[in-house]
């Protein structure tokens, strides 16, 4: 009881308080596999990959000396809804690395996001910001930084999604979300930033939910996606399931309240609807909704994930 009673007063410091919109979950996570030379600290004792994906009960999962990937699907008791949550744990702590389809033309080339997840041989991957549809817009891109490269410097903060907030991933693997015009490009380069995620809104900053906001805007059901992380060398993706016959979608604020939920302190919306995938091993694990054009996921010009496998593009 008293160990029951210590983890909802650290979920409750974490959120600022209860969380207003937090679906009841109908299974609980997978057990995971037993694997050899797994080291007390979860990660193997040794050089190699081990790789486990049971898609009927909905889990996957991939450790090797450096890094380890959990994924598992839930489904809701009180309401039609199926989501995705990913826990990403490194050894070393490097953060989260984006790829785009074109380095040279960032704007160009859109690509289906586990044909880049693959051909980046990512081991997880999800969509990124996918900046380059804002090119002619009258707010401007907003902040855009990859692999230390400032490719957009200007955006007006916006009431809309996307409102041009960031998630700033620095050479440390830390993670830190600001405002649309917190800082300058220059400044974030300069300070260590090696990349920016530029969408939002901000889902938790500092661990706080950012309630009353997210309750007032994004409330239509959805496919969503987010990006975030716990401390350095721990992150969490959730996507969650919408436009389906089995899966309406979430409320921004749903999204906010599941971040928080999996202990993250710093997350940001991304690009979401039909560019909502989530890959493994350079296959996409979600179902991509359905709209009056199409049932397949949107073709993105980049994406955000983690690790490096030559296992990818090889039968699991």
């Amino acid at each position: 009881m008293k160990k029951v009673l210590i983890a909802l007063l650290l979920l409750l410091s974490v959120c600022g308080g209860a969380l207003a919109d937090l679906p009841e979950r109908a299974n609980e996570p997978c057990a995971r596999p037993e694997v050899e030379k797994l080291g007390e600290n979860g990660f193997l004792t040794e050089p190699d990959e081990f790789v486990f994906i049971d898609e009927a009960a909905g889990l996957w999962y991939y450790v090797s000396d450096e890094l380890r990937v959990e994924i598992d699907r839930y489904s809701a008791s009180d309401r039609k809804l199926i989501w995705y949550v990913a826990h990403l744990y490194q050894k070393t702590p490097t953060g989260l690395r984006t790829a785009l389809s074109n380095e040279r033309k960032p704007y160009d080339d859109r690509m289906w996001v586990y044909d880049l997840a693959k051909r980046e041989k990512m081991v997880f991957a999800t969509n990124g910001d996918y900046f380059a549809t804002r090119l002619d817009e009258s707010a401007g891109v907003g902040i855009v930084i990859r692999h230390g490269r400032v490719i957009s410097s200007k955006g007006k903060a916006s009431s809309k999604i996307p409102t041009r907030e960031i998630i700033a991933m620095y050479e440390d693997g830390s993670m830190k979300c600001y405002g649309a015009n917190e800082y300058k490009a220059s400044t974030l380069a300069e300070s260590g930033v090696r990349d920016t995620l530029c969408f939002g809104p901000i889902l938790v900053r500092d661990g706080q939910v950012e309630t009353k906001r997210l309750d007032g805007m994004g409330s239509s059901r959805e496919p969503r996606c987010a990006i975030g992380m716990v401390e350095p060398g721990h992150y969490v993706a959730i996507l969650t399931e919408g436009r389906t016959d089995t899966s309406i979608g979430a409320r921004l604020l749903t999204l906010g309240d599941m971040m928080a939920a999996e202990g993250c302190v710093e997350a940001l919306n991304l690009d979401g609807g039909q560019s909502a995938v989530m890959c493994f091993m350079g296959k996409m694990i979600n179902t991509a909704g359905k709209t009056s054009s199409s049932t397949h996921s949107r073709k993105m010009t980049d994406i955000v994930g983690i690790g490096y496998s030559e296992l990818i593009g090889k039968e699991q």
